[in-house]
């Protein structure tokens, strides 16, 4: 596939590339993971001031033209950077669900403009379905991403997808500790006010929008572990030359760049076609991949800066971190490669 970008995609990555590198380098995101407040309290407002919560959207609700794949580079600095913030989750995988929604057509331009923070609350396994009492909402939720920062959550329940204000009466939640760079947490609804109901439909949009999203995440992450590792394997001196002459660890490096080159392909290709009857495929694809890739290859960078790459707060970590996160969102890479399997099968 051709990933050439536009020169408005272009330019927007080269803007991220150089927003991250002079803002908020990986020496400062080191002290931030270290300080979940005011990781919060600057990441999330520095992407609304700047605009790029409409990247994924279309120009009719304040968006950029372009759709997803015009977000796609940002989306991979931000995965670079490991900027960790409710992007995915609100303005691609809840955002872009309901802007294709006939009756929500007001809540996509406060999620373009970063008013509304828009989180999925879907089953983890670990809780029963939450329950839907007339208008009214109960039940706990437990591994829901940034619930603190969200304004807003979507809720299936009863076939179903409920929209439910964060500050609602009969709404608590709180963070959970979390190895991954996402804050994660858990949710409680006791009776809670419902604003909106949609059909249970919306929830295949929203799970496959966070797929695709989080695979261009899991891109970046994998690519800045892999810079990391090669450039330590050419500055580390170990029985009098770089470690980087060794053959073991030019094949291991060889190998991570083969795997995030066929991530690109399958990452960008997901992204291009968001909107046509291929998605489904290319999103599943696509986080099938990644989710079982970038962990590889960030492990790989950890073990290629031997007993260092293994301190808490070292930056080859923050790639690590950002990939917990990412491959955990939206269905784990197993159960995509058995709805693929399933569709494959019954062609």
């Amino acid at each position: 596939m051709d990933h050439r970008l536009t020169e408005s995609q272009e330019l927007l990555r080269r803007s991220a590339a150089d927003f991250f590198n002079q803002k908020f380098p990986l020496d400062r995101m080191r002290e931030l993971y270290n300080d979940r407040p005011a990781r919060d309290a600057e990441l999330w407002p520095a992407l609304i001031s700047l605009g790029w919560t409409a990247a994924p959207f279309p120009e009719v609700v304040g968006g950029f033209p372009g759709g997803l794949m015009e977000a796609a580079p940002l989306i991979e600095e931000m995965g670079r950077a490991a900027f960790a913030t409710p992007f995915v989750h609100s303005s691609v995988a809840a955002g872009l669900a309901l802007a294709g929604q006939p009756g929500a057509s007001g809540l996509a331009p406060k999620l373009a403009s970063g008013e509304f923070t828009v989180v999925w609350c879907g089953p983890s396994g670990l809780d029963a379905p939450p329950q839907l009492n007339g208008g009214s909402v109960s039940g706990t939720v437990h591994g829901v991403a940034w619930p603190e920062l969200a304004t807003h959550f979507l809720v299936p329940a009863a076939g179903s997808v409920l929209l439910v204000e964060a500050t609602a009466t009969g709404v608590s939640r709180r963070n959970l500790d979390s190895p991954g760079a996402e804050a994660a947490g858990q949710v409680i609804f006791a009776g809670a006010p419902v604003l909106q109901v949609f059909e249970a439909g919306l929830a295949a949009d929203v799970l496959l929008g966070g797929a695709a999203g989080n695979a261009l995440l899991l891109l970046g992450a994998s690519e800045r572990a892999l810079e990391l590792a090669v450039e330590y394997a050419k500055t580390r001196i170990q029985f009098g030359q770089p470690i980087g002459a060794f053959q073991s660890i030019q094949h291991r490096c060889a190998d991570m760049l083969i795997a995030v080159e066929v991530s690109r392909n399958l990452a960008y290709k997901a992204a291009a076609m968001h909107g046509t009857g291929a998605f489904e495929r290319s999103a599943r694809r696509a986080k099938a991949f990644l989710g079982d890739v970038a962990r590889r290859v960030t492990r790989d960078a950890i073990q290629i800066h031997g007993g260092v790459g293994f301190v808490d707060n070292h930056r080859v970590q923050l790639s690590y971190r950002m990939t917990l996160s990412a491959s955990a969102y939206y269905d784990t890479p197993h159960e995509h490669r058995a709805v693929i399997s399933q569709l494959v099968l019954a062609e």
